[in-house]
């Protein structure tokens, strides 16, 4: 039954239109890249790679989002990794999960610290899928089986924000809020306009 079942859901999704992220708009100045560093997942249907600036601050956003989900092409998958299994120019320092206060909202996040060449690199991500945000990976593999069950179809997304700092970590968090607060309602937008209702 579930094959079957997989293949109709497929289907059904295949006259969708393309999912697109070119309408994301920041208040934050667009800015030349400070970092190299990229998330080490599956390619997705559409992505987004972006660096902005405000004043001294700079936050580097990107972001995965998969439709018509098949081998090789998954959002939640153990081959998904913040830093290649092999071979990386990183180093992981740290990994915690976290909930960051940000206007009114409570969002639940992973951050990872990483060091390479240029510098230590502070990242937070996390999962939207069914129009939620969600660290959790059995959290998110439920909610996209509910949608799909619900003929909503599979769309979900990863996404990333990351700072460099110096020394101090918090630095980086400090600057991450900012970006947050007033753009993380953007972020938001792009990705529920182009889910399935």
């Amino acid at each position: 039954i579930w094959p079957a079942y997989d293949l109709y859901m497929y289907r059904s999704q295949a006259d969708t239109a393309p999912a697109t992220l070119t309408g994301l708009h920041s208040d934050w100045q667009d800015s030349n890249a400070f970092s190299t560093w990229k998330p080490s997942f599956y390619p997705a249907g559409a992505e987004l790679y972006r660096f902005f600036r405000q004043g001294s601050r700079q936050v580097g956003l990107s972001i995965y989002y998969y439709r018509n989900q098949h081998q090789g092409a998954t959002l939640i998958s153990s081959a998904n990794r913040i830093l290649p299994e092999k071979n990386s120019a990183w180093n992981t320092l740290s990994s915690t999960v976290r909930t960051e206060s940000l206007s009114g909202r409570q969002l639940a996040l992973r951050e990872e610290t990483i060091q390479g060449a240029s510098g230590p690199l502070l990242i937070w991500h996390w999962y939207w899928m069914s129009g939620q945000f969600i660290e959790n990976d059995y959290i998110a593999k439920l909610l996209e089986a509910e949608s799909k069950l619900t003929m909503h179809g599979d769309d979900g997304a990863a996404i990333f924000v990351f700072a460099p700092y110096t020394d101090n970590p918090e630095d980086a968090r400090r600057t991450l809020r900012a970006f947050l607060k007033s753009n993380l309602g953007r972020v938001e937008a792009t990705l529920d306009g182009n889910r399935k209702q």
